[in-house]
């Protein structure tokens, strides 16, 4: 788990007390309560992994104990093991073992608590049921240091708390920005994590237009990084705004074959001693023109229209050479006119 969370005093401590106190104390489990947040920041409570994990705890015993504080109401608040709490409850047993703390006064150190032994007896916060979990723990934090009244760099903070770099609290960040439809296409691989941090900055129906064509287009074949970043980039960097599913993939379609055409047409710009490689050219001019939209393959078109000129009036050791560069160029622009 992360640095900081781990060394704080309060889950020191309690780590300490986990490994000496070997007699925990048996509650009734109707005298427990869930803590409220439980849920949203952890997952992993729905019927399927608390029946996995009932079955366990069937064939091999419960192990260990639970971590209560003690309500001095005759109730007390689970912190850490609300799942076996379920799973015990499923089995149809009356009580748990259960470690019991005092009810920390300070609201902070409640919260610290909560992640700190959550992440503490799961061993990471990577270890998580999945990403959006992880990113409504950094969420946590942060609003945990600001009560503690925090003013420095939070990005920087919050990566050393997690033990993580500050690139990754930005990217799990981004995900509390995405659609719901996005985040359950992230949880079950459909979309990278990167990928959906990346659409993060885009209104709902734009996020969601994007996954609509993920989704139809994955129907031939699982797409790349690349290919998604590409769909992404068309209407982030173009302010794209396809009519329907079928335009957007005919549209994408096309530029996915400029792309493939550009490693072609790379090596006769590389031997033709051009200044720079096609897609470097192609980056630098496909800036919109007024209202209207410059596609990729009438950039390419425009830039190998010209290309005979330029080889011809450059000398090569070979006049051989020139000419098989020629004959290829044009061989290209007639491939690219055709699309």
């Amino acid at each position: 788990m992360g640095r900081l969370l781990k060394d704080t005093a309060q889950i020191k401590e309690l780590g300490a007390k986990i490994q000496q106190d070997n007699i925990p104390k048996m509650i009734m489990l109707n005298k427990l309560v869930e803590h409220e947040d439980n849920e949203y920041l952890f997952g992993g409570n729905d019927d399927d992994a608390i029946k996995n994990l009932a079955m366990g705890i069937e064939k091999e015993g419960f192990k260990g104990a639970i971590l209560v504080w003690d309500l001095k109401n005759g109730q007390y608040k689970i912190f850490s093991g609300h799942r076996r709490k379920r799973a015990m409850e499923s089995l149809k047993k009356d009580s748990i073992p259960c470690f019991v703390y005092p009810y920390p006064e300070s609201e902070t150190q409640r919260r610290r608590l909560l992640l700190g032994a959550n992440i503490y007896t799961r061993g990471s916060i990577d270890a998580a049921v999945s990403h959006i979990y992880i990113s409504r723990q950094i969420k946590y934090l942060r609003e945990t240091l600001k009560m503690e009244g925090f003013s420095g760099n939070y990005k920087r903070r919050l990566a050393e708390e997690f033990g993580t770099s500050e690139s990754k609290i930005q990217r799990y960040e981004a995900l509390l920005n995405c659609s719901e439809r996005i985040l359950k296409a992230e949880d079950e691989g459909l979309i990278p994590m990167a990928q959906a941090a990346s659409i993060s900055v885009l209104p709902e129906d734009k996020q969601n237009s994007i996954l609509d064509a993920v989704i139809k287009l994955s129907e031939g074949g699982t797409l790349s990084r690349e290919e998604i970043q590409e769909l992404i980039n068309m209407v982030k960097n173009d302010d794209y705004k396809p009519e329907n599913t079928e335009e957007f993939i005919e549209e994408f379609k096309k530029q996915i074959q400029t792309v493939n055409n550009a490693s072609l047409i790379n090596d006769v710009f590389y031997k033709a001693g051009m200044e720079e490689p096609a897609e470097a050219k192609l980056k630098k001019a496909s800036e919109n023109k007024g209202n209207k939209r410059t596609t990729g393959f009438e950039l390419y078109c425009k830039e190998i229209d010209s290309m005979t000129f330029k080889i011809k009036s450059k000398p090569l050791k070979d006049d051989e050479q020139k000419k098989e560069l020629i004959k290829k160029v044009n061989n290209l622009l007639k491939i690219l006119k055709s699309k």
